[in-house]
């Protein structure tokens, strides 16, 4: 899984800064609530665990980061794993960006033209293949949210959807 979709749009998980990382200690049993780290703010060092609706959020990097310092004060660490926080698990995963749009839309500079909406990613190649170049036709993926359709992708020149721009909630 390299996707989540959320409702505001599209991360790639490995490409973050966003805090959507719990740090877990899978030393504990599955059953027990209390297996997150947090950590009291005025001394990082004792970190206590926790269930994972009150625990600590973290990007990737400051999970590492925080790992990293327990291990140069020989603290416990060897149980600590950085996983995905458990708020996303019914968000929708894939491998590639074209799974999670709902629609497909190319668009054009000149504002007279109207832009055409494709269901299935690969009929809307085919029709901007066949496109004026000299009207700049984009194709971009994207997503229903509670603002409407939003772009979340666009086509590069290497023909491969990538990220654009995301709402930051």
């Amino acid at each position: 899984m390299k996707y989540i979709r959320t409702n505001y749009g599209i991360l790639d998980v490995n490409n973050t800064n966003k805090c959507i990382f719990v740090i877990r200690d899978n030393s504990t049993k599955e059953s027990d609530d209390f297996r997150y780290v947090s950590y009291l703010w005025d001394n990082w060092r004792n970190y206590f665990l926790i269930d994972y609706q009150n625990c600590m959020l973290f990007s990737y990097n400051s999970a590492q980061n925080l790992i990293s310092d327990l291990m140069k004060e020989n603290l416990d660490y060897q149980n600590l794993v950085i996983e995905l926080s458990p708020y996303y698990k019914d968000c929708i995963q894939a491998d590639t960006i074209k799974e999670l749009c709902d629609k497909f839309v190319i668009t054009f500079n000149d504002k007279s033209l109207e832009p055409k909406q494709f269901k299935n990613f690969e009929t809307a190649l085919e029709f901007l293949k066949e496109c004026d170049v000299k009207y700049n036709p984009e194709l971009k993926g994207a997503i229903w949210t509670d603002e409407g359709l939003i772009y979340v992708a666009k086509l590069n020149e290497n023909g491969v959807l990538v990220l654009i721009w995301q709402k930051n909630n």
